[in-house]
């Protein structure tokens, strides 16, 4: 597996490693439907690619896109960090593109700088669940690491 995750009242958030895998997709679909059922409501996704995570190849991304009607199902919306800045970010984001331009429509996905900016200082929807105290669970866990 090429990611870590976690859900936690109203949040699934998923770290991925440093070279994101074809079959990680329906496994971390599946995880965010038994998150959705336990919770009871759409969840907030929080989707975090590290500064050394690598840019998804076209097979992944096609993947990715036949994939987001089935789990955006389960997500109120979705927010994408993009640790780091340069060239690489660029690439993980024109990738993030990519992705939604192979979708059959338009999800509620955002992009953020980081982790705080998703949850805390620029959430991109409702946050119906203690943001703070989201960050520290997400910190005890490693999901990140300031």
């Amino acid at each position: 597996m090429s990611y870590i995750s976690a859900s936690m009242d109203g949040l699934f958030a998923l770290r991925w490693g440093a070279n994101p895998e074809e079959p990680d997709v329906e496994k971390y679909v599946q995880e965010v439907r038994k998150a959705r059922q336990a919770h009871g409501k759409p969840l907030v996704g929080l989707f975090i690619m590290p500064p050394d995570s690598k840019a998804p190849g076209e097979s992944f991304r096609k993947i990715q896109a036949a994939k987001l009607p089935e789990l955006m199902k389960d997500l109120s919306y979705a927010v994408a960090v993009f640790e780091g800045d340069g060239f690489m970010s660029s690439l993980k984001r024109s990738a993030l593109v990519g992705i939604l331009l192979l979708a059959p429509k338009h999800y509620p996905i955002h992009v953020r700088a980081t982790v705080e900016d998703a949850l805390v200082r620029k959430p991109a929807g409702p946050i119906e669940f203690d943001a703070k105290r989201a960050l520290a669970e997400l910190r005890r866990q490693r999901l990140i690491s300031n």
